[in-house]
């Protein structure tokens, strides 16, 4: 406390002792005036205005601005959280006046004090950065998981032949003829996929097979639903006649072919990834 009051008395008297010769001088005194207080009030981001003011004037006065104001402007920057500006005014104050100033140290203090804090600073918003991205991708990891468990909610993944059957056994929600059936897969887009078809004979023949001899009651037993008792289209014509193509029944597994004006159901399939 004495040395700040005592480098105040030396602001204060050092303008006055070198006269104003001119109305820029007069202005200097004005603004000292109005600095000097607010730092014994410790404002003082109050007085960095008035610190700016005086140093822009400062190449018109009588004389040069003393050293004490230029660490006073650094001292009051660093209380005002100016950091970036108190830590590059300490550089030029030390290259300038090196240890020949008695406000060396001082400046000094603050300089060391200010690149540990900056340090510390960069360390944190690394830290926080490198948080942020885990946090980043935690959440799309589990986003990941989410959407990969509502997919296989909807689609069941042959793991033999890689094909992707819908788990509903009966989105169509009703039976149409084999012509209206292959527009309507080729045009459904449901969980996400716009590739689906019927499928072929074999594939249609191949899947229904894992029901044994009851087929609709075995898949709606075992994670499917909406199996219907009846025949499903497969997107085969019947070889000896083009108005004809296969079905497979899900009562029995049975396989024929029929007319394609017949209604049957339909179970879409897409040939996954």
């Amino acid at each position: 406390m004495k040395l700040i009051i005592m480098l105040l008395i030396v602001m204060l008297t050092y303008l006055p002792t070198h006269s104003f010769a001119n109305s820029y001088d007069d202005q200097g005194e004005a603004l000292m005036g109005k600095i000097i207080p607010l730092i014994k009030e410790n404002n003082a981001a109050g007085a960095l205005p008035y610190m700016a003011e005086l140093e822009k004037l400062g190449p018109r006065l009588s004389s040069p601005l003393p050293e004490s104001f230029y660490y006073y402007y650094i001292d009051c920057l660093d209380k005002a959280g100016e950091n970036s500006q108190a830590l590059n005014r300490s550089k030029i104050f030390l290259k300038k006046y090196g240890k020949k100033s008695k406000y060396s140290s001082k400046v000094n203090e603050i300089s060391t004090r200010l690149k540990e804090e900056e340090k510390a600073a960069k360390l944190e918003a690394e830290k926080d950065a490198a948080e942020a991205k885990r946090k980043a991708e935690d959440e799309k990891r589990a986003a990941r998981e989410v959407a990969a468990t509502e997919l296989e909610r909807l689609i069941y993944t042959d793991p033999q032949s890689g094909l992707q059957w819908a788990r509903n056994g009966n989105i169509a929600g009703k039976e149409m003829n084999w012509n209206d059936a292959m527009r309507w897969a080729e045009n459904l887009n449901y969980a996400g996929y716009s590739d689906w078809r019927l499928p072929t004979k074999e594939e249609l023949e191949t899947f229904a097979k894992r029901g044994g001899n009851r087929p609709s009651e075995w898949f709606n037993a075992n994670g499917f639903s909406g199996v219907r008792s009846g025949y499903y289209w497969s997107g085969s014509t019947y070889a000896n006649g083009t108005d004809s193509a296969w079905f497979v029944s899900m009562v029995s597994g049975y396989v024929g072919s029929n007319y394609k004006s017949s209604s049957y159901c339909v179970w879409p399939v897409r040939s996954g990834q």
